[in-house]
C-alpha cells in the first residue's frame, strides 16, 4: 500500500482504469486479456462451457474462479488445516469472495452487458462488489462524467447505482479490475481499494465486517486524506 496504506485509489489509478491508455503488446494483451477471462484461475477449467456459463466468483485481487473448485478449496482448508494453507493463502472463507454475474457471447466470450463490447487493451472489464455485475471499465467511465461525479476527499462516499442492475455501490472502494495482471496500475488500484475496505471500514472483501483478529491484522495507518481525481 506504499506510505499511504488504507486510503482510496488516486487519481492516476483511476485513470487506468477508467481511460484509454495504450499498453506494449497490444495485440498480446488482448489475446492474454480473452484467455484470463475465459478460465478459473484455480484449475484453469473453462468459465463458459456447452454453451452454458459456469457459477464464478472473484476475489478481492480481480481473479476469476469456478465457484464450485473455490468451495471445495475452502472445505479442504477447514478440514486439513496448514495442509493446504499455501494454495490461495488469502481466500479462506465465504467472505473472501463474491459471485459474479458474468454475461457471455454464444462464442464464449465476456461481453459487456450494456454497451456489448467485449475487453481489449483499451476497455479492461471490472465488476461491482455489491451486486457482482461485469462490464466494461470504459462503461463506468461514461458513468462518472455523465453525472458529473466530482473529485473528492478519500473518506467522502460517492455512490451511484449499477449501470446493469441498479444497486448501489461507492464509487471508493467497491470497484474491482478483472485480472488486472496486464497492468501494474490495475493491481495497485484493487489492492489499494481493499486496504481502505479492511483498515478503515473493517469490511472483507464481500463487505461483511471482519472478525477481531482480522480487525487487528488490518493495523489502519494514519495518512492525509488523498484527493481522487476524476479521469
Amino acid at each position: 500500500m506504499g506510505n499511504d496504506g488504507g486510503t482510496i485509489a488516486r487519481g492516476q489509478d483511476l485513470k487506468a482504469v477508467y481511460g484509454n491508455s495504450s499498453v506494449a503488446g497490444q495485440q498480446h494483451l488482448d489475446n492474454l486479456q480473452h484467455s484470463l477471462l475465459a478460465v478459473c484461475s484455480l484449475t484453469s477449467l473453462p468459465l463458459y462451457e456447452n454453451g452454458h456459463g459456469q457459477a464464478v466468483v472473484s476475489d478481492h485481487l480481480g481473479n476469476l474462479y469456478l465457484k464450485e473448485k473455490v468451495l471445495e478449496l475452502i472445505i479442504r482448508k477447514k478440514s486439513s488445516g496448514k495442509g493446504t494453507a499455501t494454495k490461495l493463502p488469502h481466500i479462506n472463507g465465504l467472505g473472501d469472495i463474491v459471485d459474479v454475474n458474468v454475461t457471455w457471447s454464444p462464442e464464449g466470450s465476456v461481453i459487456c452487458p450494456v454497451t456489448k463490447t467485449t475487453p481489449t487493451k483499451q476497455s479492461t472489464f471490472v465488476y461491482l462488489r455489491p451486486c457482482g455485475c461485469v462490464f466494461s471499465s470504459r462503461l463506468l467511465g461514461d458513468v462518472r462524467r455523465h453525472r458529473k461525479v466530482p473529485s473528492f476527499p478519500a473518506k467522502v462516499d460517492i455512490s451511484q447505482e449499477c449501470p446493469s442492475c441498479m444497486k448501489p455501490f461507492s464509487f471508493n472502494y467497491d470497484v474491482v479490475v478483472l485480472n488486472p495482471e496486464n497492468d501494474p496500475q490495475h493491481a495497485d488500484f484493487n489492492k489499494r481499494n481493499f486496504a481502505y475496505l479492511s483498515e478503515e471500514l473493517f469490511l472483507g472483501h464481500a463487505k461483511k465486517p471482519l472478525k477481531k483478529k482480522d480487525k487487528r491484522r488490518a493495523k489502519p495507518k494514519k495518512a492525509g486524506a488523498l484527493r481522487v481525481q476524476k479521469p
